[in-house]
């Protein structure tokens, strides 16, 4: 085992995160002052130089140990493969749980932190999880070119790294910087032996060290003694290519590709006197293009021309030095989608984007060479690149989505489903969390406030609800490792901070406490530490559609959370319902222009990718989790009412638009419908119809954000505020018909009716015409009010006229007619509200007021 002050096999660890204040159960955050343990409230964890990580973190439906405390030392407890959580001691008292069936899974430590990172040392016993497999699930599989696409902090860069660790016969001095020499002298090699050791034997023991007792080694050690090691690696990460014009995109490209070179050349102690004779023209060829890299770095721009190769010719001679002096190499390129996606959304001209395009298609088609043994490429997005695994390798690409219906029937969500623990199985179990990873981690960690079995029960239907629900290759149900990690260090703080006070008066923490405690630690941890600015264009581009297509995701999720547990797998989702939404294709290019229509599929596909959507279904889409939905709630309210108004509605009292409505004044409801339609204001291609379901879908905001909650209730939810829109045209029915709760309680019903009409564009000039030149702004204002309160009073009188309150429902005791003009940057409203005593054909009456 390893020493009690470190253990890394495996772990992600997402970075510093900042808190967010995004809330969805109503404001719970305000209910108690979030404390944390150990650091300064407020101060984000210690950030890493790893751009992905993951920590530990476990769920799933095979028993754990349920005591958080390690036994005395020396009395530790077999491994065994029996599909039981079994505890190991090592020699300093530190449990390490471990399950070897199904998939295997093993966590160290009992103090979670969002700081640890694989070869990051920081001392103490971390919670960490193994996630060593991805080393021989890479391996195995048989295709030379990978491709790996998921989302932020699925623990992309930081798997890449650790098959850099692995397999790469150099040094890799600078990846071991945190790795202090001390831990060798702890694992049995006295001081002045550490102090002699040459570079390259330091670092090989401080590798070895950090795969000790590993599941790749306890599991595959004939793999790992003849993999480790052995192999020739370059990596290059291109996340730091953004120019302001293309040549300075060149210029960091080119920068990007010279220090791999330089830094493998620094790894490997390349020297003329070194290398090898087949080598060494190769050498030479190198050195030649890293010195007029030099010389370009510190050249004005304006000066450069001609250098569109220069990246490409860096990595060809790299690559050549490469297998003339050890053979066939291991290529890793991490964020190779980021210099695409800067390209998309940078302000160049199309001719320079063009050419920017070709160079990398050019570039990648370079890295596509017989001299490659093996390649992973990691990103977010599938971009289409031209030359990329159509020369000497075809690529594969790993998916979070399965493809095939069988797929989603077959495919793995528990412990007790065992895996190949190999091959492709185990690389893709090695990205993002599974259940029984979830499930050790919250044991280990915060065992010791969990009493019970319903207790543990507790926290992980918590951390599904909010952090559950994507999928990969085969595997669903995978959990976002920085939100569990987050949410746990979060839980524990709170558990820790309230136990003494409870202690001292003789409490335990008791089912509904820690029930609150997990609610009240579950917020928005994984959202916050990345932008959603790719959508955001696509909604600036397309308002109306997108919004319609985010009340259906919206619904849809509100609909699903509510089926009991049983039914909520996503091989039980109901293909019928009428709230999914379809997915017919998958293909995305993240470079591509928006066209004149909007394309629902490449939109449903971008937020796959990006992760605010996952797989229901062979060909539905969804949104993941409680977390996310939290985005499409902002979103939506951002599309409908803007940034401004959303503020607003996420601050505003429970209830205050319905109590406003059942007063029978619409105030406030101006002020919102102003910000929903201002956007369309603009358009004169609008018609009536896009006006009424903006307007309908900035309801639907307000009832998201607590809006037109009951005043007393304590959920908000979209879902409780029915919205019928017209559907088709002309139907006999009213435009838009809201069913509220009444002022006599939840049980009765109180029915909005709005028919909105349409305020011409050329209204204003029309009346300015009329009146004559002479006419002051006063008299034009004057009669164009005069004209809306027309429009406004058609639309109320066509809903008595037209009788459209008898599609009300029996319970209906309460109801307002509201007759809307809208457009032209104007809203102007006539109402009018009804009360009866009972739902036995009373008789309505006219009000005032209702409360």
């Amino acid at each position: 085992m390893l020493p009690s002050n470190f253990r890394c096999c495996g772990l992600y660890s997402p970075h510093s995160r900042s808190e967010s204040d995004a809330d969805d159960n109503g404001g719970r955050a305000s209910q108690r002052p979030r404390t944390h343990t150990g650091a300064t409230p407020g101060t984000a964890p210690e950030a890493a130089e790893s751009t992905e990580s993951v920590d530990g973190a476990a769920g799933g439906h095979g028993a754990a140990s349920s005591d958080p405390e390690p036994a005395a030392a020396g009395q530790a407890d077999a491994v065994v493969d029996d599909g039981r959580t079994t505890p190991v001691q090592d020699h300093a008292g530190f449990l390490e749980k471990v399950r070897m069936s199904g998939s295997p899974t093993r966590v160290y430590g009992n103090r979670v932190s969002t700081s640890f990172h694989f070869a990051n040392y920081r001392g103490g016993a971390p919670c960490l999880v193994d996630k060593s497999l991805v080393c021989k699930g890479f391996w195995d599989v048989e295709d030379i070119a990978i491709r790996i696409c998921l989302p932020r902090r699925s623990g992309k860069t930081y798997n890449l790294t650790q098959l850099l660790l692995f397999f790469s016969m150099s040094p890799e001095l600078n990846r071991l910087a945190s790795v202090p020499n001390s831990v060798l002298s702890s694992s049995g090699l006295d001081e002045s032996a550490v102090f002699k050791m040459s570079v390259a034997d330091l670092c090989r023991k401080k590798r070895e060290f950090l795969f000790k007792d590993s599941l790749l080694q306890t599991l595959h050690p004939e793999f790992f003694e003849q993999h480790f090691m052995k192999y020739p690696v370059i990596h290059i990460t291109l996340k730091g290519c953004r120019g302001t014009t293309y040549v300075g995109f060149l210029k960091r490209l080119c920068e990007s590709f010279a220090n791999a070179a330089r830094q493998w050349l620094k790894d490997n102690m390349v020297t003329e006197a070194s290398v090898s004779d087949t080598a060494r023209d190769s050498l030479a060829r190198l050195k030649k293009t890293l010195e007029h890299c030099d010389t370009i770095r510190h050249m004005d721009e304006s000066r450069l021309s001609g250098q569109d190769g220069l990246a490409q010719t860096l990595f060809e001679d790299l690559s050549e030095l490469v297998y003339d002096q050890f053979g066939q190499y291991i290529l890793l390129v991490d964020e190779y989608d980021m210099p695409f996606i800067d390209i998309r959304l940078a302000n160049w001209s199309e001719a320079d984007k063009q050419a920017a395009r070709a160079t990398l298609e050019s570039l990648f088609q370079s890295m596509d060479n017989l001299y490659m043994r093996k390649s992973l490429l990691i990103g977010v997005f599938e971009v289409q690149m031209a030359g990329m695994g159509s020369g000497a390798n075809s690529i594969v690409d790993i998916r979070l989505i399965p493809t095939l219906e069988k797929d989603i029937r077959n495919s793995i969500t528990r412990a007790s489903v065992p895996h190949s623990r190999g091959g492709m199985d185990a690389l893709t179990d090695a990205f993002w969390f599974n259940e029984a990873e979830v499930e050790l981690l919250v044991v280990s960690s915060i065992g010791q406030y969990l009493h019970t079995a319903e207790d543990k029960a507790v926290v992980l239907r918590t951390i599904r609800e909010w952090y559950d629900g994507y999928c990969i290759g085969r595997f669903r149900g995978k959990y976002i490792p920085w939100s569990v990690i987050s949410y746990v260090q979060d839980l524990r703080s709170i558990l820790n901070d309230c136990t003494p006070s409870r202690s001292a008066q003789g409490m335990l923490v008791d089912g509904a406490t820690l029930a609150a405690d997990a609610n009240l630690a579950a917020t928005n941890y994984w959202v916050s530490t990345g932008t959603t600015r790719l959508i955001d264009a696509y909604i600036k581009q397309y308002p109306v559609p997108i919004i319609r297509l985010m009340t259906r995701l919206i619904y849809e999720f509100e609909a699903h959370i509510r089926r009991p547990a049983e039914l909520q797998d996503l091989a039980d989702m109901d293909d019928a319902s009428d709230l999914r939404v379809l997915l017919v294709s998958t293909a995305l290019d993240v470079t591509e222009h928006f066209g004149r229509e909007f394309a629902e599929a490449k939109f449903l596909s971008l937020c796959l990718y990006g992760g605010y959507l996952t797989r229901r279904a062979i060909n539905t889409v969804c949104i993941p989790n409680r977390e996310v939905f939290t985005v499409w709630r902002e979103l939506f309210g951002h599309a409908t009412v803007g940034e401004n108004t959303t503020s607003q509605l996420r601050t505003v009292r429970r209830g205050i638009l319905l109590e406003e409505l059942w007063a029978g004044k619409t105030d406030l409801l101006h002020e919102l419908i102003r910000s929903s339609h201002s956007a369309l204001a603009g358009h004169n291609h609008f018609k009536e119809r896009d006006y009424a379901d903006h307007a309908s879908s900035l309801l639907l905001a307000a009832a998201a954000f607590g809006a037109l909650t009951y005043p007393d209730s304590y959920a908000v939810s979209m879902a409780d505020v029915t919205l019928t829109r017209e559907a088709p045209a002309g139907s006999g029915r009213c435009d838009c018909l809201l069913r509220l709760y009444s002022t006599r309680g939840k049980a009765n019903e109180f029915g909005v009716i709005i028919e909105f009409k349409l305020i011409p564009m050329s209204m204003r000039d029309d009346i300015k015409r009329n009146l004559g030149g002479d006419a002051s702004d006063e008299d034009i204002n004057i009669a164009f009010n005069r004209r809306c309160t027309e429009f406004a009073t058609s639309g109320l009188n066509q809903i008595t006229d037209k009788d459209y309150a008898t599609v009300l429902n029996a319970g209906c005791l309460e109801r307002m007619h509201i007759g809307m003009a809208i457009g032209n940057n104007a809203v102007c409203t006539a109402t009018k509200l009804f009360r009866r005593q009972n739902a036995s054909n009373a008789e309505w009456t006219v009000v005032d007021k209702l409360k």
